[in-house]
């Protein structure tokens, strides 16, 4: 793997195992829980956030009147 200079900083967090990454501080947890929020602000220290992306979606259960209210939850 090349090795990358980096001046920034970024945290990852996934409710899945993620392979390393050079670069990235990686949370493993759900960002809907307490520890996962508290880990990501302590990662972050007191700098400020440039960007926030987010690939968050439920599993899907097959079933729309289940789907759309889980979905609606993580915004």
């Amino acid at each position: 793997m090349a090795h990358v200079e980096c001046q920034e900083q970024f945290i990852a967090t996934d409710i899945l195992e993620l392979d390393a990454v050079a670069v990235v501080d990686f949370i493993q947890g759900d960002f809907t829980e307490e520890g996962a929020l508290h880990a990501m602000l302590g990662a972050l220290g007191n700098r400020r956030v440039n960007v926030m992306l987010s690939d968050m979606a439920p599993n899907p259960s097959g079933q729309i009147a289940i789907n759309h209210p889980v979905g609606i939850y993580l915004v």
